[in-house]
């Protein structure tokens, strides 16, 4: 069972605790966290069933329809207006319980999105004693040649601070962003970019390239051997 088949049957029956079900909740945090939310809401749905109505309250809903001189049946216009409100909002709130992308991936593709990059040949502009001490300050060292550093500095992303490099390797340009916490070494990206995350001493290391001819698992390997925990005395 993958992320998409665990979400919809639990929107089906959050009861359900097949084999299968179980053996994905236990394997994966995300998945794991959504059942919780859901558990959480079904049982706010039954708090709120059992709240006690208020005596003649039964009695005041029927003498105010008797009251009315007014037919209250819906007209067409009215099932017709429910209807298309339907059809807007359904896949909207489906696509929020459905969706499986992990927030910091949003959060990272919405920041480099609206970062402006440097364009290769523009020449590096820092060099290798101030990308060593950017690299430092986040307890990270470098091991060896990364490529042409042609932007090194700080960002926040998602209220974290993290190390922002883009690289220039021969005909292809990357990001490189150094997350504190630990994000695996799954991909992710959208329409104009992909990346990889990897794992680095307590960090994510994610690479991303615009550039659909760049592999970017080859390269999130290159750039990780070349990054490592730095020695404190």
């Amino acid at each position: 069972m993958n992320c998409l088949e665990f979400r919809r049957q639990t929107l089906i029956d959050p009861s359900d605790r097949k084999p299968a079900w179980v053996t994905h909740q236990e394997s994966c945090a995300s998945c794991r966290d959504f059942a919780s939310k859901m558990a959480r809401q079904d049982e706010l749905t039954r708090e709120a069933a059992m709240i006690d109505v208020p005596e003649g309250f039964a009695a005041r809903i029927l003498l105010n329809q008797s009251l009315q001189s007014q037919s209250r049946r819906p007209t067409r216009k009215y099932w017709l207006s429910l209807a298309a409100s339907l059809f807007v909002i359904v896949p909207l709130v489906l696509s929020q319980f459905l969706s499986t992308s992990d927030p910091m991936d949003d959060a990272i593709l919405a920041h480099i999105e609206h970062e402006l990059m440097i364009k290769p040949g523009h020449g590096p502009i820092f060099n290798q004693a101030e990308v060593g001490q950017l690299l430092a300050s986040h307890n990270v060292q470098l091991g060896g040649d990364i490529g042409q550093v042609v932007y090194a500095g700080n960002c926040v992303i998602d209220g974290k601070l993290v190390a922002h490099l883009v690289v220039n390797q021969g005909s292809h340009q990357y990001v490189l962003l150094l997350i504190p916490g630990d994000f695996g070494d799954d991909e992710f990206g959208n329409d104009r970019w992909h990346g990889q995350y990897a794992s680095l001493s307590g960090r994510s290391l994610a690479v991303l390239s615009q550039d659909p001819n760049a592999n970017i698992e080859q390269a999130t390997a290159s750039f990780h051997r070349q990054l490592s925990a730095r020695q404190t005395i």
